[in-house]
């Protein structure tokens, strides 16, 4: 190598210009031994490539430092961009808790705590226009009072000439909820649909969609129902109980009659249908009572 060849040459010029000076004296077994020129040159040789080695190593070293900075750079990224994914999520909770907060507000305003039953404030022939009629005739009277939801009337219909077949009755055709029915006025007259049609009432049935406390002094205010105070509809035994709802509620005419309407003043059984079957004639003006649904 080049190193050990300078390094030789080096030494022989040294040697040649202090040969005449140093000599070991004659006859001096123990003067001093000149050096080793080969044995400089390998031991130079070794500390360079132990030192280029070093060189290779602090590269290596180097390298991996730069690696572990560059995934420390990644981590720091991932880092943030879980941070700002954290701060979005926390974001979406919050919206989601407020749009819960609607929500349940929303099903407080759409299911309230009780339903509401009234007679209705007008007066109504038997032809009311069926029983479709006679729902819209008790949501427009709600509707006109501010009430909100969907009311309809409770009446019976019957199918024709088959006897005890009723079509359509409040047990048929009414949600039954557990809540409580109230008056207009607030006074609760069942805790639930079951106590509405267990046959009695808590209180009379005596206000209007208004709150108008309705009141006679010769006779009970009645209102079409020929329904039973536990919501089935009434058969009057006759091979044509069309002829006990005015035909269904399509006709005034005169001897059409309906069978057993309901009373404003009345809490047992007879608040919905008297004891005695009445006939009444289809054109006589009466009140609807309307419920909640």
């Amino acid at each position: 190598m080049c190193h050990r060849t300078a390094i030789s040459c080096l030494c022989s010029t040294i040697l040649f210009l202090v040969g005449p000076v140093w000599s070991a004296p004659k006859g001096n077994p123990g003067g001093e031994v000149p050096p080793d020129i080969d044995a400089l040159s390998d031991r130079v040789e070794v500390l360079e490539s132990d030192v280029a080695a070093l060189n290779t190593d602090l590269g290596t070293v180097q390298t991996n430092l730069g690696a572990v900075q560059n995934n420390l750079g990644l981590v720091q990224l991932d880092l943030g961009s879980t941070q700002v994914n954290l701060a979005t999520l926390q974001n979406t909770v919050g919206t989601l808790d407020g749009k819960l907060s609607e929500f349940d507000a929303f099903l407080e305003a759409a299911i309230p705590e009780w339903k509401i039953v009234f007679v209705t404030g007008n007066t109504y022939t038997g032809n009311l226009g069926g029983l479709e009629g006679a729902d819209a005739k008790c949501q427009a009277a709600a509707d006109n009072a501010g009430l909100d939801g969907i009311f309809l009337a409770w009446l019976s219909t019957w199918p024709g000439p088959v006897i005890g077949t009723p079509s359509i009755d409040p047990r048929t055709r009414f949600i039954r909820h557990n809540v409580p029915y109230v008056r207009t006025d607030g006074v609760k007259i069942a805790d639930h649909y079951a106590d509405l049609v267990d046959g009695t009432i808590d209180a009379p049935i005596d206000r209007t969609e208004s709150g108008t406390q309705l009141f006679s002094f010769d006779e009970p205010t009645l209102f079409w129902s020929t329904t039973a105070a536990n919501g089935e509809g009434i058969v009057s035994g006759t091979l044509d109980d069309e002829d006990a709802t005015c035909f269904n509620w399509t006709t005034d005419a005169m001897f059409t009659t309906a069978l057993y309407l309901g009373s404003t003043t009345a809490t047992g059984f007879s608040w919905s249908a008297p004891a005695m079957s009445t006939f009444e004639l289809c054109g006589v003006p009466r009140h609807l009572l309307c419920v909640q649904q």
